[in-house]
This record gives structure tokens, C-alpha cells and sequence, in this order.
């Protein structure tokens, strides 16, 4: 029998490995050990199941498309290929996607986590840290671009502009997400210079809010000294994280709603007491008009009862005026006689042959006495 050397033999098997269609684009189901992100941002790990193992690597142009931050006892299906290194006569599974074996794992997992955080109190209200109503500094610790950012950023834009926000930039899924949210939360404590932080992203399957469900974030989030509010996802989204912040928002718009909680409740008051003022202002002068109203309602009456009462003694006077006027008199057939324009008011002053003025209603007669008899 004819020797080789091990060269040959590895190249050998080397290409009864490239040239298998089977190893080309194959998925393997195992749990992750020994996972290692190393410097140069390619990931090396073993995939493992009861019996087997095979060294994998995840090279640096694959390891952003993975959703997920791998880490050990982590059960997954791996999709790549086999390449065996000749010099090493080493096999590796060479990984371009991973998925997360079974969602129910993920939620069992996530329960007995969320069960034993509970049990030593990391969720009791007593340890929340009361979120300051006037904060100047607000740390944002999220992704630096997508959406939620940008909804943080605006919502508290528009409603303070007195504050100052501190982004710092995190990467929230993925190889990295944990290390990068525990990191950014001490370095901001570190600095010191934040009244409040902000933890979140936009929403996404439960694989996509692992890094949120990580009990080394939980219990950095638990340490921090500053308070935090989470704003993970979307309404219906409950992460870990959530529980242990000492003030939860549904979403990240409303986690910087939380944020500046007091400075809109300074302007409700502000719009408030304005609407109460005016409403003020406004009874007021309703209430002043209704008593000028009343006020001019009793001056009219009293001048329509005066001009009433000058009326009635106006005619009581002309009625008066009217029963001694000469002229009715005259009317009644009597007559006013005098004599050289001096009123004869007996017959003793007069004589006969005088001429006498006879004043009657509708004109004047000029008499001779020619006769004068007494009574």
C-alpha cells in the first residue's frame, strides 16, 4: 500500500467536502458552549448536541445580519457550511444565519427568569427610584438610528426645549446588544451627568427583545444609580427590563413622555389656571353686567314712576288751573264788565250814562247804563 502524506490526505478530504452539495447549505439544530466575540468581530463558538460536537465561526460580514446575542446554553439552528482547514485537518461549520430553536423554549426560559429575579425583589416597588419631575440632562441609551431614537428625540423636542439629550449610542439586538446596553448604562452612571436614563427600542418578535430579557442587563438596569424608564417595544411587549425600571413606557414615545412628565404637568397647570382665570374674569363681568342690568332696571322704574307721578300731579294742576281759568268761566255765560279798564265788580261803581267793557268767551261789547237796579 501506497503512504500519503497528511497534506493529501487533508486536501483529499477537503474537496470531498467542498464538492458535497449536502455540506454546502446545511442547517444544524445544537446548543451554543465556549461562544467567544472576538476582537477582530468575527464569533467563535461550539455547536453541540448530546453525543457531537463541531467548532463553528460566524466571520465578521455575517455577524450583523444575526439577530440574536448569541451566548452559551443557547438552543439554535445554525445555517452555513462545512469547510475543513487542511493545515489543522480541523472541521468547522462556517455560519452565515442562526435562528432560535422553538419560541417556547424562549418563553419557558424567559418565566423561570422573570420567577427567580421576582423572588429576591429586583421588581418590588419599594427599590424604584422616583423619576425627577425637572430634569436638564435626559441619557438616551438606544440605537443611534431607526425610529425609535428619532420618536424620543421629537416627542421631547416639542414639548421641552429646555432640556438637554444625551444619546448614547447602543446596539439593542444581536451579537454585542448585551454587552453594549450593560456598558452604556455604567458609563452613564459613570459620568454622572444624567438626571434620567431612557432604555429602549422599537418593537419586535420576542427573539427580537432578547437582549432586554438578558439577566446581566436586568441587574445593571436594578444597579444603575440613576433612574431609568424603559421604553421597549410596543404595548404589548413586557421585557424584563421592564419590570426591574423604576418607570415603565409602553412605547419609546411614551417613555419620553415619562421623561418630561413635570414639565407637562407645569404646563397643564399653567393652561389650567389660565382657563380658571378667565373663567373668573368671565363670571365676574357676567355677574358685574347683571348687576348693572338690575341697577339700570331700577333707575328706569324709578324715573318711569317719577315722570308717572309728575304726570298725574300735572294734570291734578292743570285740572285746578282749568276750574279757575277765566275763559271757562265766560264759557258758562258769565261776563267780566269794566269801566276805564278797572273792573266793576258792584253796581255802586257805576253811574248811569257810564260806558261800560263787556268781556265775553268770544268777544268784547261796550254798554250805556241806562239802568241800575241794587240787590
Amino acid at each position: 500500500m501506497v503512504s500519503i502524506t497528511v497534506t493529501k490526505l487533508n486536501t483529499y478530504i477537503g474537496k470531498i467536502i467542498n464538492n458535497n452539495p449536502l455540506l454546502k447549505e446545511v442547517s444544524v439544530k445544537g446548543q451554543i458552549s465556549n461562544f467567544v466575540h472576538h476582537s477582530s468581530g468575527h464569533c467563535f463558538f461550539a455547536l453541540k448536541d448530546e453525543k457531537s460536537t463541531i467548532s463553528s465561526v460566524i466571520f465578521q460580514n455575517y455577524v450583523s445580519g444575526i439577530a440574536y446575542d448569541l451566548c452559551d446554553g443557547l438552543d439554535v439552528i445554525c445555517t452555513g457550511y462545512v469547510n475543513l482547514y487542511t493545515n489543522r485537518g480541523e472541521c468547522k461549520l462556517i455560519v452565515k444565519s442562526v435562528e432560535i430553536e422553538g419560541e417556547g423554549t424562549l418563553q419557558k426560559e424567559y418565566n423561570e427568569l422573570k420567577s427567580k429575579l421576582e423572588s429576591e425583589g429586583l421588581f418590588y416597588p419599594e427599590y424604584k427610584k422616583p423619576i425627577p419631575k425637572f430634569p436638564k440632562k435626559i441619557g438616551v441609551i438606544t440605537s443611534n438610528t431607526g425610529a425609535a431614537v428619532e420618536d424620543i428625540k421629537k416627542t421631547i423636542r416639542n414639548k421641552n426645549n429646555f432640556v438637554d439629550i444625551i444619546i448614547y449610542p447602543t446596539l439593542v439586538q444581536g451579537i454585542g446588544s448585551v454587552s453594549s446596553i450593560k456598558d452604556n448604562i455604567r458609563r452613564a452612571n459613570d459620568e454622572g451627568i444624567c438626571d434620567v436614563l431612557i432604555v429602549g427600542r422599537g418593537g419586535g418578535a420576542i427573539e427580537d427583545l432578547l437582549s432586554f430579557n438578558d439577566e446581566g442587563v436586568v441587574r445593571e438596569i436594578f444597579s444603575s444609580k440613576i433612574p431609568i424608564i424603559s421604553g421597549i417595544g410596543h404595548e404589548i411587549d413586557n421585557t424584563l427590563s421592564d419590570f426591574v425600571s423604576d418607570a415603565r413606557g409602553e412605547t419609546p414615545t411614551a417613555a419620553a413622555n415619562i421623561a418630561i412628565a413635570g414639565f407637562l404637568n407645569i404646563l397643564d397647570d399653567i393652561e389650567n389656571a389660565k382657563l380658571n382665570i378667565e373663567n373668573q374674569i368671565y363670571n365676574h363681568l357676567n355677574y358685574n353686567l347683571d348687576l348693572i342690568d338690575g341697577i339700570i332696571e331700577d333707575i328706569r322704574n324709578e324715573i318711569d314712576l317719577k315722570i308717572s307721578n309728575y304726570e298725574s300731579s300735572l294734570d291734578t294742576i292743570f285740572q285746578v288751573l282749568k276750574g279757575v281759568d277765566p275763559r271757562g268761566i265766560l264759557r258758562r255765560g258769565y261776563v267780566h264788565c269794566s269801566l276805564d279798564d278797572k273792573v266793576i265788580s258792584s253796581v255802586k261803581e257805576v253811574s248811569l250814562e257810564d260806558r261800560v267793557d263787556l268781556t265775553l268767551e268770544d268777544g268784547d261789547i261796550s254798554c250805556k247804563v241806562v239802568d241800575i237796579r241794587e240787590r
